[in-house]
């Protein structure tokens, strides 16, 4: 038989999140917050203060070492306190770059830590079939092209992109301040959203597994 008990390691992720979301949980403030609309993030702080940020990352890089089932945990609170912020996007970003080829290990533990936050919308370039262009020239990448709908642009250090590249649907890892932003919108919750738009060069290492195809 399968057994879905949960292990004490687990017990500890979901019951110390729980504990610090409920003592900034208010859902007056969360109702007028919506009422203004603007984001509040609601969340995000208490999840870098528990580390959990890196909850996928290798313990070598500084992170927990776990498991997506056990970022799966984390995410049932997370939703259940009706939580805010890069959390979802800054995951599934390290867990991308720990398969990479490339040496991404520096800015994985720079996310781990929370030195850098990744934004991501790759759910909405893929339903919108809207990628970068991206194009090698001597010994770097041409980028560009627009992203539409971005959330925490603002909080953002870096940017995950899907971008096509040789007929190939490829991620590149793009610093935030090449991007001018040049359109928002704003969710029923106040979460600012960010039409972004890119033309420059970068090299060629930031896009994730390169040597196998540039």
């Amino acid at each position: 038989m399968i057994n879905f008990k949960l292990n004490e390691s687990q017990i500890m992720i979901q019951s110390s999140l729980e504990k610090a979301l409920d003592e900034n949980f208010d859902i007056r403030k969360l109702n007028m917050n919506a009422e203004k609309a603007e984001g509040l993030n609601h969340g995000w702080k208490e999840i870098k203060e528990l580390g959990y940020t890196g909850i996928i990352t290798g313990e070598d890089k500084g992170g927990f070492g776990l498991d997506i089932f056990d970022f799966g945990l984390t995410l049932e609170t997370w939703g259940s306190k009706l939580c805010e912020g890069p959390y979802i996007e800054n995951t599934l970003a390290i867990g991308t770059l720990q398969k990479s080829s490339n040496d991404f290990n520096k800015l994985i533990e720079d996310l781990t830590s929370s030195k850098k936050i990744m934004s991501s919308v790759i759910n909405e370039q893929i339903i919108e079939n809207n990628y970068l262009e991206i194009r090698k020239t001597k010994n770097e990448v041409e980028v560009k092209g627009e992203i539409i709908n971005l959330p925490y642009f603002d909080d953002a250090s870096e940017i995950l992109c899907l971008g096509s590249i040789n007929k190939e649907i490829k991620f590149i890892v793009i610093p935030q301040k090449n991007f001018n932003e040049i359109r928002t919108s704003k969710t029923i919750t106040g979460q600012k959203l960010s039409n972004i738009r890119i033309n420059c060069n970068l090299g060629s290492e930031r896009v994730v597994d390169s040597e196998k195809n540039l």
